[in-house]
């Protein structure tokens, strides 16, 4: 039996400790780059656990579950400067990778953001370092196309960024992107706002990111598409890789049955996306035959025709284009707009137009300065008062929007006045009168006319009584009809008639120079200790006068120089007055040095009695800062310092450091009742050690017959548990010194808790257990030689 033991135990101390010399060469060999062929569609098993009924929160918290079971690691920050080569690798050949928006073609070497960086889709601002050490979020584009787009929202429209400009389907691609983000840390969230406060984790306008999902499929159809599936097949494949997928680019759907019922414009977008088909439903068929617009005009639906269901299975179609209401019926702002019809409680979207023009004021400030003109399509111009007089009854107007009257808004009682001051000239007050059988308007030096500001077609209107003409009595609005070009006053109800323009106010230009401040670049480093000086080495600032960029670089003024306080840090450069953000942050913290406590020696003492005092005699421990060593023995912690209870008791040691809290894992000692004899130890060792020799040969029997090479964790503590027993004091100072450097500077949690010590790693794993095992098969040997 005791050759048997011995056997054993030296075959497996040697079959481990191979194990562990060839983990390097097993690692190395799983460096080869594989090519992945592109895929338009998944046909897995990947979603096995997904079930098609779950929608909302349930299919959120499926999809986190599934992505957290299969994410292996995160290629990381760092490492995505060269994990890029292989994800964003042109998929139609060649060794360069696809720049994200524009589809330039970089690198691939990593330039320290020369050419190319690392495009955050969620930006670190908004939080979006909780997911940048994930390559399905970071992308690679040019460094000039990484600065345009900074930390704005997705979406279309002032103070947003359209990552569609380039190539249209990146809108798609980027909402999926968007989409995983939120999957992928539940710290992160979608609103359906233009925009939001940077410190709510929230990023783009859901609607438009739905949109974007629908029209923008994923495919192969462009170079762009081609890439997004590519790399979706290597983040999960490649032995770099992650492991996981992206499954919004597999399962596109998914997007509307989560975040699908959120809003009446989720609604109208999703329809017919999200598992609801015994609810009522409205959808939009055809398309609008006028998608050109002027500020001011009203919507022409012709084209498009609104399908109404009941739902249930009895529910049929109904059209009802004549009862729903559009939004927006008449345009105020230019750019795309997207038109929606609502019916009842039901939303859809019915496709988007585009309106040209100046931008109608919506809702007008006392005391702001304006310009009041209309836009008169018949004629084809949009003109401005000047604030004179063209005839006895009606006000001059030009087509220079710059030399226009300044126009104020004053308060009176029911409503506003409304001041005229032509540039060069006094001020004067927009008035209407009766003139017999007319209603006219002029300048007055005094306030006398009340306007009310109309909400519903943004004009100005008052009430007009005593006009020989009974049918100028009433509601009157001010602007021009016909082919007119002069400003005049006209009943409100021709308001609606195509040859009637109401009069608007409109913002002022500032008439200012044009000028502006970029960084561009990334920072060579953006993490720091308290105590380090702040480098913007890898930025460029640049200063744009009217269209004229110059370099100033070397002369800005950055707000971070030295940092002293830990925090994350907003980088700012200012310039003649003019500021401008780096688009990530700059992170301190307090530094913390290599650190350890090591021990050498054994205890003098290693059986207690249940009352006694621990004896550090015989052991020295050293406090190693870098690579000085000094003695804190007289200073350290033992735990326990008294013993409570009998049996196998694990001591800890504790030092504090300036730094922080060190902890060492020293081992077991016996701790045994009030009165024991000298045999009686040595019956219980001897019991022990027959225990632990018979449990570790049936353990590594188990092993070797199953032919594996890696060990479960929580078999190998155990392992590691048992044999640390009083003998393992006694063992030498180097195997001491190895379990004590394994525990780094770790922070205890709880004194007296479980041994920290440990070599990371599951090849170190299995050489701790080799080692174990040739350790008793020395210690057999021994006593099978004294017997």
């Amino acid at each position: 039996m005791v050759k048997k033991n011995i056997f054993i135990a030296g075959l497996l101390s040697i079959l481990s400790i191979g194990l562990f010399s060839a983990g390097k060469v097993i690692n190395k060999q799983n460096e080869v780059v594989e090519n992945h062929a592109v895929s338009a569609t998944y046909s897995g098993n990947y979603y096995d656990s997904i079930s098609s009924s779950l929608t909302g929160s349930d299919l959120l918290g499926a999809l986190r579950k599934l992505n957290s079971s299969k994410k292996k690691s995160s290629v990381g920050y760092d490492g995505f400067k060269s994990f890029a080569a292989k994800c964003d690798v042109n998929p139609d050949g060649g060794n360069k990778i696809v720049g994200f928006y524009d589809n330039t073609l970089l690198g691939p070497a990593w330039d320290s953001a020369k050419t190319w960086n690392r495009e955050h889709m969620w930006p670190k601002s908004r939080k979006g370092s909780l997911v940048e050490n994930d390559a399905h979020m970071v992308r690679p584009a040019s460094v000039a196309i990484n600065s345009e787009r900074g930390n704005k929202f997705f979406g279309i429209g002032n103070g947003t960024y359209d990552p569609g400009q380039y190539h249209t389907d990146y809108r798609g691609i980027s909402a999926r992107i968007i989409f995983y983000c939120a999957v992928a840390d539940s710290a992160l969230s979608l609103v359906d706002l233009n925009d939001d406060q940077a410190d709510n984790g929230t990023m783009g306008k859901l609607s438009t990111l739905l949109k974007w999902n629908l029209d923008y499929l994923p495919g192969t159809s462009s170079l762009e598409l081609r890439t997004e599936q590519n790399r979706n097949n290597v983040i999960e494949t490649d032995s770099k890789g992650q492991g996981n997928r992206n499954p919004f680019i597999d399962h596109p759907e998914y997007a509307c049955k989560i975040w699908g019922n959120t809003n009446d414009a989720t609604k109208a977008i999703c329809q017919g996306h999200m598992d609801d088909k015994d609810d009522p439903s409205l959808r939009a068929v055809g398309n609008f035959t006028k998608t050109t617009y002027e500020v001011g005009d009203k919507l022409d639906p012709t084209g498009v025709n609104i399908i109404y269901n009941a739902g249930g299975d009895d529910g049929i179609d109904v059209d009802v284009t004549d009862a729903v209401t559009w939004e927006p019926d008449t345009f105020t702002g230019s750019g795309k707009i997207e038109i929606l019809a609502k019916y009842n409680d039901l939303v859809c979207s019915c496709g988007q137009v585009t309106v040209n023009g100046e931008e109608i004021v919506t809702s007008p400030k006392v005391g702001t300065k304006y310009r009041l003109g209309f836009d008169n399509t018949q004629v084809n111009k949009l003109l401005f008062v000047d604030g004179n007089m063209a005839t006895s009854y009606s006000g001059s107007t030009i087509t220079d929007k710059d030399k226009a009257a300044d126009v104020e808004v004053e308060n009176a009682t029911g409503g506003y006045y409304l001041k005229v001051t032509k540039q060069g000239g006094s001020a004067t007050y927009l008035e209407s009168y009766v003139d017999g059988a007319y209603v006219d308007l002029r300048f007055s030096s005094s306030p006398i006319t009340v306007w009310t500001f109309n909400t519903q077609y943004n004009t100005f209107t008052t009430e007009i009584s005593g006009c020989t003409n009974t049918k100028k009595n009433g509601t009157n609005f001010i602007g021009t009809f016909g082919t007119y070009e002069d400003l005049r006053i006209s009943s409100y109800s021709y308001i609606t008639s195509e040859t009637n323009y109401p009069a608007h106010l409109y913002e002022v230009d500032s008439g200012e120079d044009e000028e502006s401040l970029a960084i561009y670049g990334e920072l060579d480093k953006d993490e720091y200790y308290v105590g380090e000086t702040f480098d913007p080495t890898g930025l460029s600032v640049e200063y744009t006068l009217n269209g004229a960029t110059t370099d100033v670089t070397d002369d800005v003024t950055w707000n971070l120089g030295l940092l002293d306080t830990e925090g994350n840090f907003v980088l700012t450069a200012t310039y003649k007055g003019l500021t401008a953000n780096y688009a990530g942050l700059v992170i301190v913290t307090e530094y913390i040095p290599d650190e350890e406590l090591i021990i050498s020696g054994t205890l003098k003492t290693t059986t207690y009695k249940v009352g006694d005092w621990i004896d550090p005699t015989g052991v020295t421990v050293s406090y190693r800062l870098e690579d000085s060593f000094i003695d804190v023995t007289n200073k350290v912690t033992w735990d326990p310092m008294q013993f409570e209870y009998e049996g196998e008791v694990l001591v800890n040691i504790y030092y504090s450091s300036i730094y922080s809290d060190l902890m060492v894992c020293y081992g077991y000692v016996t701790v045994v009742g009030d009165s024991y004899s000298s045999e009686e130890q040595s019956s219980e060792e001897e019991s022990k050690s027959e225990d632990i020799s018979s449990e570790a040969e049936s353990s590594y029997s188990e092993e070797i017959s199953s032919e594996e090479t890696s060990f479960e964790s929580t078999s190998s503590e155990k392992q590691s548990s048992e044999v640390t027993s009083s003998e393992q004091v006694s063992s030498s100072t180097e195997t001491s010194s190895l379990d004590s450097s394994s525990s780094g500077g770790d922070t205890p949690s709880k004194k007296g808790g479980g041994c920290s010590a440990s070599i990371g790693g599951s090849s170190s794993i299995v050489f701790i257990l080799g080692f174990t095992a040739l350790f008793f098969a020395i210690r057999q040997l021994v006593r099978s030689k004294k017997e």
